[in-house]
């Protein structure tokens, strides 16, 4: 696969790229711009024409295009420089011959290379790092040193630096083109407070930085170039190495971002301390992704410096308009590896990301502006839930046509692109629906729960739950399993590797039964998709509960969980795995009509009503006396003034590791006129400031 990525300009002063170079594990290959005129379709003048750009494979004359490439880049004086694993080479841009070449000692290979102005450091094996300098047409060794692991990764920073330009987020095609723009529906921020700082500031020297990860200490090095000194000195904890690092100068302060191969970005901030020297202060990690990220530093003209982070989920780090925090936005580009800026005369904002199996180039919106996207259906959606593992969305749908069948749609988590379907019987409706693995099978399965509506019935006395196996690598889907039930499955949950479901008035649990899965990987659990399972897996009755009008919502913690009924409100139940029976725990005995339900804990519950009411529930478990123990306490009401439908575990914004609102336990809840809001828990100590300063206010 694709190793690395460059963009090369014709000259040092050039605007735009000439060259893109794409390495690969044993070969370099090079593209070159060409602009040709074609007609322009949209001009009023018959003679109307634009430009368009398109690549074509060449060779530059002065590189070595059978090694692959560690970096590329234009250097200081007009010169292009190739790294590969043997040598640096300094080829010039007058002509793209060879002028001169380094190679390391006998018997040792490069590993890391990084220039920047008319510097280069390269990290070679048995861990030797040399500083070489262009000298007038020669590449000349200023400085070496020996160090005491390998490299993992390398940079470098100088006061002069001017890093290519980027922005955001890749959303749709248009006319061949991609266009780059910031979808809102996946922007998520973090906020970061610096703190305060009374004998430290932001580094501004002129002195030429070098950052190096290695492997054994899994740590980060500064030094100084050309002496390699060492300034600072930083361990990034984990069992991960740096696998990339950028200086980028967010807000006037200089900051070290490090991307780990576990998908980590740590984030310091480089300050020169009045007795400490160098320090690299006020650690920030985030986990952005999973797999190992590649970070590209680079200065949008109209808003400033950015951080592009690629990995399987790409992310833009950026700080808002004279504020030290950092904002994070996620790009809908599902797994970029590389992203370099790329200008060409039709296209002076483009910029290119190479994934595991395409190049893609495009042009860029502003940062500021953020777009929400709209998938249109052509039917209308029911319910929706989301399995990571495969990174889909199931979608319940039902048809505007009346002689169509209701469907089962599963879109990309990227594109939203529909990949499969599956179509239900006549007269049915899919009513719930989740993602979840078994106990014995922790194969992501999507479980439905339906309803079949005749006319002649005033209520379903049928219905099915349906176990969808969806396989990612054919983009295929299929009902594995189904149980038919006597009455609407109106809810579905995850009891400790059981499927819970609501069903009519009672509340019956199932368990899968199947051989259990020894292999982990997604892969492997695909490998035989189209072989049946049906005679090996199936859905099995455990037991069920009755007692209820229409359990009408469901929300589990342990063997705990409680159901919301239609009518007779909250009831708190736990299964019993001894005896393979349901019995009830305690029950609010008002007359609340419910329409979502939620658990905080064990202990305390969350609930909405027919009038618009939020309120809250909790176990009198203090209580000497039975009776008072089986009823549950209401202890917070809150007229909402809108109609909750669902209650869902998260939060609006991105929580950091360090910031004190990741500790805080929150809900979201959907109304039915579209509004969506957060419940957050408060600490004793500000739930008790706060009503006191309510009761002051009355």
């Amino acid at each position: 696969g694709l190793q690395g990525m460059w963009s090369i300009k014709s000259e040092d002063k050039s605007r735009y790229h000439q060259f893109m170079v794409l390495a690969f594990a044993s070969q370099t290959y090079a593209l070159v711009v060409s602009e040709i005129k074609e007609m322009d379709i949209d001009a009023d003048d018959e003679k109307g024409t634009k430009s368009s750009t398109q690549l074509a494979p060449t060779e530059i004359a002065g590189f070595d295009h059978l090694s692959t490439t560690l970096f590329a880049g234009n250097m200081k004086g007009d010169f292009i420089l190739q790294v590969t694993p043997f040598e640096a080479r300094l080829v010039a841009c007058v002509d793209l011959k060879l002028r001169s070449t380094w190679r390391p000692p006998k018997n040792t290979r490069i590993l890391k290379a990084y220039g920047q102005e008319d510097i280069l450091l390269l990290a070679t094996t048995a861990n030797h790092l040399a500083v070489i300098k262009i000298d007038q047409n020669n590449l000349k060794e200023l400085n070496s040193t020996q160090l005491t692991s390998e490299v993992s990764s390398l940079v470098l920073w100088t006061s002069q630096t001017h890093l290519a330009p980027s922005s955001v987020s890749v959303s749709e095609e248009t006319n061949g083109e991609m266009v780059l723009e910031e979808d809102k529906n996946q922007t998520v921020a973090g906020v970061m407070e610096l703190d305060g700082k009374t004998d430290t500031a932001p580094y501004s020297g002129s002195t030429c930085l070098a950052a190096v990860g290695l492997w054994d200490s899994k740590g980060v090095i500064i030094l100084e170039i050309p002496t390699l000194k060492v300034r600072a000195r930083e361990s990034l904890g984990g069992l991960s190495i740096a696998r990339s690092l950028a200086f980028c100068p967010l807000d006037s302060i200089l900051r070290l971002f490090c991307g780990m191969g576990d998908g980590r970005l740590i984030t310091f901030e480089v300050r020169s301390h009045a007795k400490l020297g160098l320090t690299l202060s006020s650690p920030k990690k985030v986990a952005i992704g999973t797999h190992p990220v590649s970070l590209t530093c680079f200065e949008n003209e109209k808003n400033g410096w950015h951080v592009m982070a690629c990995c399987d989920r790409p992310t833009v780090v950026y700080c808002a308009k004279n504020s030290p925090r950092l904002l994070y936005n996620n790009v809908n580009l599902k797994h970029a590896r590389h992203m370099v800026k790329f200008r060409t005369p039709s296209a002076p904002d483009a910029l290119a990301f190479a994934t595991q199996d395409s190049l893609i180039i495009g042009t860029a919106d502003a940062m500021q502006k953020l777009h929400v996207s709209t998938i249109p259906l052509g039917e209308q959606p029911r319910r929706i839930t989301h399995q990571a593992e495969t990174d889909s969305f199931l979608v319940c749908v039902e048809s505007v046509k009346s002689n169509e069948r209701n469907k089962l749609r599963i879109a990309n988590g990227q594109t939203f692109e529909w990949i499969a379907t599956i179509t239900l019987e006549e007269n049915e409706v899919a009513v719930s629906c989740l993602s979840m693995g078994f106990k014995v099978d922790p194969t992501p399965y999507y479980c439905v729960g339906t309803a079949f509506i005749l006319p002649e019935e005033d209520e379903p006395t049928k219905g099915r739950v349906l176990i969808v196996e969806f396989n990612p690598i054919q983009n295929a889907a299929r009902i594995l399993s189904e149980v038919i039930t006597k009455g609407t499955v109106y809810c579905l949950d995850n009891l400790n590797g059981k499927l819970l479901a609501g069903i009519n008035s009672h509340v019956q649990l199932f368990q899968w039964d199947a051989p259990r899965s020894k292999d982990s990987k997604i892969e492997s659990k695909f490998a035989n998709f189209h072989e049946s399972k049906k005679s090996a897996a199936k859905l099995v009755p455990v037991c069920l509960h009755r007692g209820h009008i229409v359990a009408l919502c469901l929300s589990t913690y342990g063997d705990f969980f409680v159901v919301g009924d239609l009518m007779r409100s909250v009831a708190l139940l736990m299964y019993q795995e001894e005896t393979k029976s349901i019995v009830e725990v305690a029950r609010d005995y008002a007359n609340n009509w419910m329409t979502a339900v939620t658990m905080l804990d064990n202990r305390v519950f969350l609930g909405t009503e027919d009038r618009f009411h939020l309120f809250s529930l909790k176990r009198n478990l203090a209580s000497g006396s039975d009776d008072h123990r089986l009823a549950l306490l209401t202890v917070g009401k809150f007229h909402l003034g809108e109609f909750v439908n669902r209650f869902r575990k998260g939060s609006l914004v991105m929580q950091t590791p360090e910031s004190k609102a990741s500790s805080i336990p929150s809900q979201l809840f959907g109304t039915v006129n579209g509004l969506v809001g957060v419940v957050a828990s408060l600490s004793k100590r500000q739930y008790l400031f706060l009503k006191k300063l309510e009761s002051a206010i009355h």
